[in-house]
């Protein structure tokens, strides 16, 4: 995959540089891309890893540059993770007299579309595109809860890859806005080209933070951890696909 975060990496400051000299200039002088793709895909990783050679390639032509603008990184990943649903709001919405689910049921699939706060996250990112500035939440996977103020973009910074699950599933009317407000310059679909290579990123990410809560809920380590991946991420998967991998401009295939 190296070879590949290398080309997208080039791939985007050239984009960034071309559309800066064109009369088709960017909002706020930022290039926003989607990275989107189902749970084990590697969006996080490549978007990370992406941002990492921009960085570094972007320092070496700015090397001119004053130190306060040498501090502001002229990449950064805005993850929508961080608009989960905490627990106590999943607390609320499940113990509602109208609730379609409990609070059980809601921890179970967490992750699933209705447990994230898309209004929240569509605002929060149409905000950062039109101020090209913007303070977000991230998620911790040992707090189980995303934490406020976790990320900053500055309005500095050139290149934005905003990563995701749901960024691109805009057959669903919950996601379509950002389709609508047109927040994105660019749009990719990373797809793991086997479903048991992803089933297996997944179950070894959730050992990671396995805690007595989950064994009770799923099993024991990697048997609880399986059964966790089959019954909530593989579903969201499926649906995932579904309703995004037609809107992508480029799709990636993640070894």
């Amino acid at each position: 995959m190296e070879s590949t975060y290398d080309s997208l990496a080039s791939r985007l400051v050239l984009r960034y540089e071309q559309q800066c000299t064109s009369s088709n200039r960017l909002t706020n002088n930022q290039l926003f891309v989607c990275v989107a793709g189902g749970p084990g895909s590697g969006k996080s990783t490549l978007s990370q890893a992406v941002v990492n050679r921009i960085n570094t390639m972007m320092a070496s032509n700015d090397s001119n540059s004053d130190d306060n603008t040498r501090e502001v990184p002229a990449a950064v990943v805005l993850p929508m993770d961080g608009f989960h649903y905490t627990r106590s709001e999943l607390q609320i919405m499940g113990t509602s007299p109208t609730a379609p689910y409990t609070y059980e049921e809601l921890l179970a699939r967490r992750g699933a579309p209705w447990t994230f706060d898309a209004e929240g996250c569509i605002a929060s990112f149409i905000a950062a595109r039109r101020d090209g500035k913007a303070s977000l939440p991230v998620y911790s996977r040992v707090k189980s809860d995303p934490v406020p103020n976790g990320v900053q973009l500055h309005s500095e910074t050139k290149i934005v890859l905003l990563e995701g699950n749901y960024l691109l599933a805009w057959n669903d009317e919950r996601w379509a806005p950002l389709q609508k407000e047109r927040v994105f310059d660019e749009t990719w679909y990373i797809a793991c080209t086997s479903l048991d290579e992803q089933r297996e990123r997944l179950v070894q990410r959730h050992l990671e933070t396995w805690s007595d809560e989950k064994s009770r809920m799923w099993g024991e380590g990697e048997l609880g951890a399986g059964k966790k991946a089959d019954a909530n991420d593989m579903l969201n998967l499926e649906w995932i696909e579904e309703m995004s991998r037609e809107h992508a401009d480029l799709i990636i295939e993640s070894l």
